[in-house]
């Protein structure tokens, strides 16, 4: 099931958390999706006006959040935060629906994501997602210094409305949004 959350409910609160504890868990280098964040900041960022999050839940139990957000009229930034052991087949569903989504109810004319590199080895989960999705590389990675001079490369991956067109059409499940 994929719902949208709405900021200041209890369910918003409730499912922010849990996908706060998952960023906690994981190496702080995802700075986008809560890294290096205290919980309040988390939780502001996470209900601005220009961001949706989108809670995906498998038989009853919350699995992943997909944070959307507007950075231009017609252009947003997706990233996703999921528990362990994830079945990506899910995660791929929603995806796909949400792009549906985006495209015609919102007009959307790109979508892109960031895949991150770390110590010569890019997410092969994140990576993954947005090549399933359609996204294509765009750009030169974006170097980040990271702990103790270590560095992290940032590799946007972009979707556009007329790619998405040429290879999903109408043939894919939307939901509302």
């Amino acid at each position: 099931m994929i719902r949208t959350l709405v900021p200041g409910s209890h369910s918003f609160f409730k499912h922010l958390w849990i996908a706060y504890q998952w960023t906690q868990a994981r190496k702080p280098f995802y700075f986008r999706t809560g890294g290096y964040q205290e919980f309040p900041d988390y939780l502001r960022v996470a209900s601005a006006d220009n961001r949706k999050q989108i809670a995906i839940e498998d038989r009853g139990e919350f699995v992943s959040l997909i944070t959307v957000e507007m950075f231009a009229k017609d252009a947003y930034e997706f990233h996703v935060t999921s528990r362990r052991k994830v079945d990506p087949g899910l995660v791929r569903a929603a995806l796909v629906a949400l792009a549906g989504s985006f495209f015609e109810q919102l007009d959307a004319q790109i979508l892109v994501t960031t895949v991150p590199r770390y110590a010569g080895h890019w997410h092969t989960g994140s990576k993954a997602l947005a090549e399933y999705l359609g996204c294509a590389p765009n750009g030169e990675p974006e170097r980040v210094e990271w702990v103790n001079g270590k560095m992290i490369e940032y590799q946007l991956y972009v979707l556009s409305k007329e790619s998405w067109d040429l290879s999903h059409g109408r043939r894919r499940k939307e939901i509302t949004l």
